[in-house]
């Protein structure tokens, strides 16, 4: 128990509660500022891992939230998707995404790593620009509903709220599963010295894999609920 009675965990957990109860005393436009708020916490940790405790600086980390977001208005405007089928396929197409970059990315160093992540960046901007017959270019795509989770549509603002406050919560928790991991340490090692890490037997490429994959399908859960 005292393991997770640190200050981190306190301190978000008192962060939890005020955002649990901020609903009560927020008018409409103060709760759309307190989901985005939510969003970005998950991207945000989504790109901790990445580059905090994995020590790999990506620029182009926002094109898989822009994937995660067009994955799901896509599937719902042209097949009429609901929420809880599309969410299976934004984890697919993030993490296969993700997996893509990795490969070349994680054979560089350096420079090249920002070149890269910012070439795979500005490639999906214009994918999703000008790919007119799907994403619909530079009108977007209007009018999506509410979420429709296993039968059940969310009506309000609220609703939604909360239904992201857990994912918040689900994000931090499997991130500290993560940190706490063999793949954690292993991350810290490679970030700390990787000459050193792959000296004791720590192979870097695929761990490197691993964790660009993770962070990109964290970042398109963030995007899809967006």
């Amino acid at each position: 128990m005292k393991k997770y009675l640190n200050s981190k965990n306190i301190i978000f957990l008192l962060i939890m509660i005020g955002m649990a109860i901020a609903p009560m005393f927020t008018n409409p436009y103060q709760l759309r500022v307190l989901i985005s708020s939510e969003l970005n916490m998950i991207f945000a940790m989504s790109l901790n891992l990445l580059m905090g405790i994995g020590g790999t600086v990506s620029f182009g980390h926002a094109a898989f939230y822009s994937l995660g977001a067009f994955t799901t208005a896509c599937l719902w405007y042209h097949l009429g998707w609901t929420y809880s089928t599309n969410f299976i396929f934004v984890i697919l197409v993030t993490g296969l995404a993700g997996l893509l970059l990795a490969l070349p990315m994680s054979r560089v160093t350096g420079r090249y790593v920002t070149i890269i992540t910012l070439s795979f960046a500005e490639i999906v901007n214009l994918i999703l620009k000008n790919w007119d017959s799907v994403t619909l270019g530079q009108m977007g795509i209007v009018g999506i509903p509410n979420i429709t989770l296993f039968g059940y549509r969310f009506k309000t603002k609220t609703q939604f709220f909360y239904f992201a406050l857990i994912f918040v919560l689900l994000t931090y928790i499997l991130m500290n599963w993560l940190v706490d991991s063999k793949l954690g340490r292993n991350l810290k090692a490679m970030r700390d010295d990787s000459i050193a890490a792959e000296a004791m037997g720590i192979k870097l490429f695929p761990n490197k894999v691993i964790v660009l994959t993770i962070s990109a399908i964290f970042a398109g859960i963030a995007g899809s609920l967006y």
